[in-house]
């Protein structure tokens, strides 16, 4: 009996494990966020709505644990993408949303996309939205969607400004609070609260779709079946939670759960009653009808009368602002003060707006400082601060919150609004506020600021004000670029008038346009007369082939910039020089319209830099040269020597040194003088000169020592015919003063490569043998080889 009960109690505790294991809740993630009346949560995070109380039957029937996350729309989808929610109730199905989530077959509600905007917005269809702007919930699918506000504008073209918030709440508040001109909301959103009551629904309807529950993508597929399973169930049932819920939080028809038998019975026996009544009531029925068709028309004129009067309002504003816009745009046209178009603004948009107070102001561009050259005088009258200014480096309050944000202020109740600080003791109270900044691609230029309208501020007293504003700002830039483009031209023209520097004008083919008074003083010519003739006509003749080809190339598109030294000539006839720089402007397509020209005096430069140049070029000539008979001195002899031994050494021919001094010429110093001497060493040099071939190379190495060299020699026998050209020309009678001299010389003879490889040994062998010739006898000849054929006698 003990082992019977004992396997008893384990098969219970298996059961009752297994019962339990199978019963254990599922815990599951939802994702919610304000869409009433669909869904949405209290201050306790607290679910309600359609789809939450149909989650919530759901949950009950399938054991799952729900536990609510609020946040926006577009968190809660990017939560569920990332898998930290396990579903989002209310989410419009897509395909493209459809990559993202897992979406059930069935449609809970079916909605779409509408409009809203204040009484008297005049939006009725969706181009009436053009420059409107638009507050949207962030990845709505009616905003974002495939048929979306965003896609359908710019299928139409219309420029819209988005003003994109968490919820539709938010929607409504920014239209509300004049952030928007429109919201765009679901079918049922707003139903719940009162934020539509100063709004109304436009016929403006966009991008139908089926709004479902969104579970994740990664997710468990039986929560998607269990979800479809019941609402498929529900939606055959009249009186099921689906319908009751339906009717409960839309609004739509209430289905009965009384007996199907109760209605017949009480038709039978209301139409017994039904009869009874039927000839009382007839008579009071048509009168009745007959005074609701009265009411009703009634009531059809008074809103057509409305509407008409609403429409003339309406125009002439319009006109008021047209004409103002007019008025402005003339002063623009033919204003240059900036403080009568500054009045003008003020005095409109006060006019327009029935404001008592305001001004008008602009931002310092060096200062940064708000200067406000135009008040109203009751509030200056009114105001008792202490300090009264009209220039204000710091910005306080309203105003000086939209200069700081560049953002515009429509504020009703400004004792209300945290932007309204720093406001000094004694200012004028602020009631009412309407203010916005002058912008220019993006720049703060200046503002428009109105208070104390006897009316609280509307959406078209903004607009006005922008638009005034856009125009402030056209006038602030056009009279900014107006005053510098003088100061430019101011500067330009001091350039111009007072430089150094000559500055002309030129026309493509060379005519001078304008020419400043250095341009003058360079070509000694007056500007009449400079205006009359072009470039060519004062260019030096040598230089016009390359004056002419710049232009040329200038006029063909090949250069828009030149610079070179060139020569003038002067009024007097003289050259002058002058440094030229010619920078041309094209015209948009790319010819060349003018050119502004810049010539510097540098005559004395020139003439410096030649007479350099000239100096250079003597004393060149004197390194190189012997100062007394201008021969080739010993520095210029080395090196046509080195140049001519290594010809000699590519071609294979021979080179002769021949080596000589004057015999006796100590004798000739002293009985002549040395200015006798150096008269005889200059004749000697040039008929030396004369005797030697043009390739053939004459040097003084010294007091009477002269030195030959000789390229290019085939046979020794040229050298011989040399040496005796040389012995016979010198002995000529040489006339000095009143006398008459009879000069030889000794010459002694090397040949390259026989005699030396090196330019030192050449000289020496040929010095030992010219020294050798004067132990001969003199006045001969002999080569460095020692044979006595080559020692040869002069006549």
């Amino acid at each position: 009996m003990g082992k019977r009960n004992f396997w008893a109690l384990v098969v219970a505790l298996f059961l009752w494990g297994g019962c339990a294991c199978a019963f254990a809740a599922t815990p599951l993630r939802v994702g919610v966020y304000q869409n009433m009346p669909l869904l949405g949560y209290d201050t306790d995070g607290k679910a309600k709505g359609l789809f939450a109380e149909l989650l919530e039957e759901v949950a009950r029937r399938e054991g799952w644990e729900l536990t609510y996350l609020p946040g926006s729309l577009a968190e809660s989808l990017r939560r569920l993408e990332v898998g930290s929610l396990d579903l989002v109730p209310t989410v419009a199905f897509s395909a493209e949303r459809a990559e993202h989530f897992a979406f059930g077959e069935e449609t809970v509600f079916a909605s779409w996309g509408q409009i809203v905007a204040p009484e008297g917005a005049g939006i009725e269809t969706i181009l009436d939205l053009d420059g409107k702007r638009v507050a949207v919930v962030k990845k709505n699918i009616h905003y974002d969607g495939p048929q979306g506000l965003l896609r359908t504008a710019e299928k139409f073209a219309l420029r819209l400004s988005f003003v994109e918030c968490d919820d539709f709440p938010g929607v409504l508040r920014a239209v509300r609070d004049g952030h928007a001109d429109a919201g765009l909301l679901g079918r049922l959103e707003g139903l719940a609260g009162d934020d539509l009551a100063h709004l109304r629904k436009t016929s403006v309807l966009l991008s139908p779709v089926s709004i479902r529950v969104a579970f994740a993508k990664k997710g468990d597929p039986a929560l998607v079946r269990a979800f479809d399973a019941s609402l498929r169930e529900w939606k055959q049932s009249e009186d099921s939670i689906y319908q009751q819920a339906l009717a409960r939080w839309v609004g739509g028809e209430k289905r009965s759960i009384l007996p199907e038998w109760l209605p017949t019975a009480l038709r039978v026996m209301g139409g017994g009653l039904a009869l009874l009544v039927v000839v009382t009531v007839f008579s009071r029925v048509q009168v009745r009808r007959g005074l609701r068709e009265i009411s009703q028309k009634n009531h059809q004129l008074e809103t057509e009368i409305d509407e008409r009067r609403q429409a003339q309002n309406d125009l002439q504003w319009e006109l008021k602002v047209n004409r103002a816009v007019a008025e402005l745009s003339r002063l623009l046209l033919h204003s240059s003060a900036l403080d009568e178009i500054t009045h003008v603004i003020l005095e409109e948009a006060k006019s327009l707006t029935d404001s008592p107070h305001g001004f008008v102001g602009f931002i310092d561009p060096r200062s940064g400082a708000m200067v406000c050259p135009t008040m109203t005088r009751d509030i200056w009258e009114a105001c008792q601060v202490p300090d009264k200014k009209f220039v204000f480096h710091s910005f306080h309050g309203l105003w000086g919150w939209i200069l700081k944000e560049r953002q515009p202020i429509l504020c009703n109740d400004p004792t209300t609004d945290y932007r309204s600080t720093g406001i000094p003791g004694g200012h004028v109270a602020i009631r009412r506020f309407v203010g916005v900044p002058a912008l220019a691609d993006g720049r703060l230029l200046g503002i428009i600021a109105l208070a104390n309208a006897e009316r609280d501020y509307h959406a078209k007293d903004l607009e006005l004000l922008e638009r005034l504003a856009s125009m402030y700002a056209l006038a602030i830039r056009t009279m900014r670029a107006t005053q510098a483009m003088r100061e430019s031209e101011a500067r330009f023209r001091a350039i111009f008038e007072l430089s150094g520097v000559g500055i002309a004008t030129l026309s493509p083919e060379g005519h001078f346009l304008q020419v400043n008074p250095a341009y003058c003083r360079f070509l000694g010519y007056s500007a009449e007369e400079i205006l009359h003739k072009s470039v060519e006509d004062v260019t030096h003749p040598e230089d016009l082939a390359v004056t002419r080809t710049l232009y040329e190339e200038v006029r063909q598109g090949k250069r828009d910039f030149f610079a070179y030294d060139k020569r003038f000539v002067h009024r007097s006839g003289r050259d002058i020089w002058g440094a030229v720089t010619v920078a041309w402007l094209l015209d948009e397509e790319g010819r060349p319209e003018y050119a502004v020209g810049m010539v510097q005096d540098i005559t004395e430069r020139k003439l410096a830099e030649l007479r350099l140049a000239e100096n250079e070029e003597r004393f060149k000539h004197l390194a190189h040269h012997d100062n007394l008979t201008g021969l080739p001195n010993r520095l210029l002899f080395a090196d046509r020597l080195h140049h001519a031994m290594s010809r000699a050494r590519r071609s294979g021919a021979l080179l002769a040194l021949l080596f000589f001094d004057l015999d006796r010429f100590k004798a000739i110093n002293d009985t002549h003088g040395h200015e006798g001497g150096d008269e005889v060493l200059r004749a000697v040099a040039q008929r030396l000169t004369g005797l030697v071939r043009d390739a053939d190379t004459v040097a003084r190495f010294g007091g009477d020592e002269f030195i030959i060299l000789m390229e290019d020699v085939t046979e020794t026998t040229d050298v011989e015919h040399l040496a005796g050209k040389v012995l016979a020309g010198l002995a000529q009678p040489l006339p000095l003063g009143d006398q008459t001299l009879t000069v030889t010389t000794s010459i002694g003879i090397s040949i390259f490569p026989r005699d030396g490889a090196d330019a030192d040994t050449l000289i020496k062998r040929a010095d030992d043998a010219m020294f050798r010739a004067k132990q001969e006898g003199r006045n001969l000849f002999v080569f460095h080889d020692e044979t006595p054929l080559a020692r040869v006698a002069g006549p």
